[in-house]
């Protein structure tokens, strides 16, 4: 909205059909937009798609047929058709691109599927029903399980990268490369078995769902650099608007990464939230968890169960909770965070969802 206001030209490209689409307000702004889905027989009832792979896969591999969005490669064919536009435009673009093959149920097209090794291809049948096992402490992965899990989302991640190499290069063959800011980042990791979980979706903020890669190439850019700091998603909107040098004309929350770290380092904040359809009858899914980090420490706050607090510097897979409610650092954490949560806005309560919409979610697994 704000970069519209200031004569460029917006586009969406949106794997994700479900939460990147019109009902969710995410999409004002965009002067043009496109998150179709896919047809196949992924989306017909589950005991129609689940019987047709059952036969075909006597005989030829059928995990194309659970792929419930579009791959990184459709998605780049309508934003060369973008490229073009903001090209014939004139006018300076952005252009918000969204894949979605690292992501449940894992099934990245040839050649990245037989990339990495692991690949079961009947495993892929039963993932929804192991989720929910996993999940409720019913079931742990075994080693092919997580193995398959492993390569799939490794060859995901490859074809996503591969597909954003071909969109750099486009940029290059255009010349627009060098005066384009571009900005690579994830909403979440996945977890594989991590802390007896699978999937994101679920409430919790463990660093496999909440460290994701962020990368910047600024226009005019020489060398590469590197930072250990803390950053935080909401840094993302002022560094943009700081790079382009326009201010956005209110207060916005992060500050820009062109800028440097305010002293003692920064603080991040954050907060869990899930599928309340997930993990009912479980206590381990009640409540919300809410995460403050400050250099390496890290507290988890629950409303439902006992603080965890972690070094990540020396625990990084978070295994050794340290929390003593008599420690200082410990107490200086938990104020900051609950000083953080005290001045957070009320939130509106969530409308219903129509049936259309509520069918695209379920679709996408965010809904059973």
């Amino acid at each position: 909205e704000i970069l519209r206001g200031q004569g460029y030209w917006t586009a969406e490209s949106a794997a994700n059909f479900g939460f990147l689409a019109p009902w969710t307000g995410l999409t004002r702004g965009f002067a043009a937009l496109d998150f179709r889905r896919p047809v196949s027989i992924a989306n017909r009832p589950f005991y129609l798609r689940a019987s047709a792979q059952r036969l075909l896969n006597l005989v030829a591999s059928t995990t194309r047929f659970s792929k419930n969005s579009l791959s990184a490669f459709d998605i780049n064919r309508r934003v060369l058709e973008f490229l073009d536009a903001a090209k014939a435009s004139g006018a300076p673009f952005f252009l918000f691109v969204n894949y979605m093959d690292a992501h449940s149920p894992y099934v990245p097209d040839p050649p990245f599927d037989t990339r990495y090794p692991g690949l079961d291809r009947k495993f892929v049948l039963h993932l929804a029903s192991l989720e929910t096992l996993v999940n409720q402490g019913k079931q742990r992965l075994t080693a092919q399980q997580a193995e398959h899990l492993a390569s799939q989302y490794d060859g995901g991640i490859a074809e996503e990268d591969a597909a954003i190499g071909d969109l750099l290069q486009t940029l290059r063959e255009s010349g627009a490369y060098d005066n384009t800011l571009v900005v690579i980042t994830a909403d979440h990791g996945d977890t594989h078995g991590e802390h007896g979980l699978i999937d994101h979706f679920l409430g919790f903020v463990y660093q496999e769902l909440i460290h994701v890669p962020l990368a910047i190439k600024y226009p005019g850019q020489r060398a590469a650099a590197r930072s250990d700091d803390l950053v935080s998603q909401v840094d993302v909107l002022p560094t943009i608007l700081d790079s382009l040098d326009i201010k956005p004309g209110f207060s916005v929350q992060g500050r820009s990464l062109l800028r440097p770290a305010p002293e003692g380092g920064p603080i991040l904040y954050s907060q869990g939230t899930r599928n309340p359809l997930m993990g009912v009858g479980n206590p381990r899914f009640n409540g919300l968890r809410r995460a403050i980090f400050s250099r390496s420490l890290k507290l988890i706050l629950w409303t439902a169960g006992p603080p965890e607090l972690y070094d990540l510097a020396a625990d990084p897979a978070e295994q050794h909770n340290l929390y003593n409610p008599d420690d200082p650092q410990a107490i200086k954490l938990r104020r900051g965070l609950e000083t953080w949560i005290s001045a957070m806005p009320r939130l509106i309560a969530p409308h219903s969802l129509d049936k259309i919409n509520g069918e695209r979610l379920k679709s996408l697994g965010y809904v059973q």
